[in-house]
């Protein structure tokens, strides 16, 4: 019985993980996309505006965030599980791919012509996918696997 209680642990954990790296991949997207549209030289009045702008707009984003990634990371994490994956280099690197995956599709999706800051789009989607695959690591990635 004490096996359910643990891969029961391991789910919630994994859960709340996957949330916590969704939350802060949107407000990484927003305050770097914010701050880069800002252009011009940054005093404290345009910082206040770009954090409460990405404040207010964070929400969607995270919805946005969470339609994306659920089905790819939902693969990729059982897999990590049942393969012991611990390292940080194999959950900031699967984060990488699913921002640039996201950032694909909507390229794909999208029948116009490809806008001029679609580099910047696609950077700022790797970096908020590096950074999630980290804070998975930090909370659920480390102690993966099944136990000892």
């Amino acid at each position: 019985m004490s096996d359910f209680f643990y891969y029961l642990w391991r789910f919630i954990l994994a859960s709340m993980a996957w949330l916590a790296a969704v939350i802060v991949t949107a407000f990484v997207i927003n305050m770097l996309l914010f701050a880069v549209a800002n252009h011009g030289p940054a005093d404290q009045a345009d910082v206040e505006n770009i954090f409460q702008a990405s404040l207010t707009t964070t929400p969607f984003t995270i919805f946005y965030v969470a339609t994306g990634t659920f089905i790819p990371s939902l693969f990729i994490l059982v897999w990590a599980e049942f393969a012991r994956r611990r390292d940080w280099l194999f959950y900031s690197l699967a984060g990488l791919l699913m921002g640039v995956g996201i950032a694909g599709y909507n390229l794909v999706r999208n029948t116009q012509a490809m806008p001029s800051d679609y580099v910047l789009f696609m950077g700022t989607t790797a970096a908020a996918g590096i950074i999630a695959g980290s804070v998975y690591w930090l909370i659920a990635g480390r102690g993966a696997g099944p136990r000892r």
